[in-house]
């Protein structure tokens, strides 16, 4: 793929991303039935997959933990509920878009933070008695989120 001045572009993960066709391990394949409306389909793609799979394969979250999920986009959405369904607790999402913490809320989140509020890592704190996140996602690609990741766990 490449702009017409011939500049290569990358697409995400070389994964075939912009192709009507690729190949792919046999793991990653899913049946798809016929009758199932496309934007059904597509839920098997990234966002659910990613994001609920952090949760209960990757991280193994606890029943009874506190998860702070930083990111409420597709993947961050169903990392609060993938949260929510391994039992956690309290699942507090931070987000700069209040229709996105809206929607956080709509998938599990007991509590929602502005990321770009003055005192959020104390907001975070307040929220789990002092002892900060159990777990803690980074489900956007800000360099700025990855940095303050570890400040909000206990």
């Amino acid at each position: 793929l490449s702009l017409p001045d011939g500049t290569v572009v990358e697409h995400g993960l070389a994964t075939g991303g912009f192709a009507e066709e690729c190949v792919v391990h046999a793991s990653q394949i899913a049946r798809v039935p016929e009758d199932l409306p496309m934007e059904l389909g597509a839920l098997l793609a990234c966002g659910v997959i990613t994001g609920a799979g952090a949760v209960i394969h990757t991280a193994q979250v606890e029943p009874g933990s506190t998860v702070v999920v930083i990111g409420a986009g597709g993947v961050g959405l169903n990392v609060i509920q993938g949260a929510r369904l391994a039992g956690a607790a309290r699942v507090i999402a931070i987000d700069l878009a209040q229709e996105k913490l809206d929607a956080a809320r709509d998938f599990g989140a007991t509590d929602v933070l502005r990321a770009d509020m003055k005192g959020l890592r104390r907001a975070v704190m307040a929220l789990t008695d002092g002892q900060g996140a159990d777990y803690v996602f980074v489900a956007v690609g800000a360099i700025a989120a990855y940095n303050q990741a570890p400040s909000l766990a206990g």
